[in-house]
C-alpha cells in the first residue's frame, strides 16, 4: 500500500494492460493528485481501476493509449476536483457523458484524435453548466462524428484562451455573437470543418490571437 502516493507519472513505458493488477494495491489511495499514465498500451480495464477511487484526482492524462471502441465512462463526474482531463488519441468512441457537467473546476479539457460523436451544441451545454466560468482549453479535434453548429453560447465561457474545434463536421455560420466574453482568447482553431464567417465590418474582437486557422 502507498497511503500517501501523490503522483503516479508512468507515461511513455509501453506498460501492457495487466499493468492495473500490477497497481491495484494504489487504487484506494485518496492522496492521489496526479496520474499520468500517457502513451502505453493501456485498455479500457484502466476505467475500471480509475472508477470510484480517485475523487481527490486534479490532474488526469491517459492520452495516446489503447481504449479502442470505449466510451468514456460516467464516472469521471465523480473527480470533483479534475482541473487536467486529456483523453486524446486514443480511440474513443460515443459522446461526452452528461456527468461532465459536475466537473465545476476543469481548466483543461483534451479529448482530441478519437472517435467521438454527437451534436457540438450539446457538448457545450454540458460543459457549460458548471466549467464555464474555469475552462481554459478545448479541444476536440479530429473527431469527424462532432457535428452541427457552433452554439452561440460558447461566447459566455469567458476563460477560455485555446479552442481547437479543427477536423469536424461543424457547419454553419460564426459570427461575432460566439466571441462576445472571450476576453482571454489566443488560440483559434476551426479548420477542415464547413464553417462560415460572418461579421460586421465595424467589429472590433474583444481578444488579441497569436493563431488562427
Amino acid at each position: 500500500m502507498l497511503p500517501k502516493l501523490r503522483d503516479l507519472i508512468l507515461w511513455g513505458c509501453n506498460l501492457p494492460p495487466p499493468i492495473i493488477s500490477s497497481v491495484s494495491v494504489m487504487n484506494s489511495s485518496k492522496s492521489l493528485v496526479r496520474v499520468d499514465l500517457s502513451s502505453n498500451n493501456l485498455n479500457s480495464s484502466i476505467f475500471q481501476w480509475l472508477s470510484g477511487t480517485h475523487t481527490n484526482l486534479v490532474e488526469l492524462d491517459l492520452s495516446w493509449n489503447n481504449l479502442n471502441g470505449s466510451s468514456i465512462p460516467d464516472d469521471f463526474g465523480n473527480m470533483s476536483s479534475l482541473a487536467y482531463l486529456a483523453l486524446s488519441g486514443s480511440r474513443l468512441k460515443g459522446g461526452i457523458p452528461n456527468s461532465f457537467a459536475k466537473l465545476c473546476r476543469l481548466r483543461e479539457l483534451d479529448l482530441g484524435n478519437n472517435s467521438l460523436s454527437g451534436q457540438l451544441s450539446d457538448i457545450i451545454d454540458i460543459l457549460s453548466k458548471c466549467a464555464q466560468n474555469t475552462l481554459e482549453y478545448l479541444d476536440i479535434s479530429d473527431n469527424h462524428g462532432i457535428m452541427g453548429s457552433v452554439p452561440e453560447n460558447i461566447g459566455q465561457m469567458s476563460k477560455l484562451e485555446a479552442i481547437d474545434f479543427s477536423g469536424n463536421s461543424l457547419e454553419g455560420v460564426i459570427s461575432e455573437i460566439h466571441f462576445s466574453k472571450l476576453f482571454q482568447l489566443y488560440y483559434l482553431d476551426l479548420s477542415s470543418n464547413s464553417l462560415v464567417l460572418n461579421f460586421r465590418f465595424d467589429w472590433v474582437p474583444p481578444f488579441q490571437l497569436d493563431t488562427i486557422n
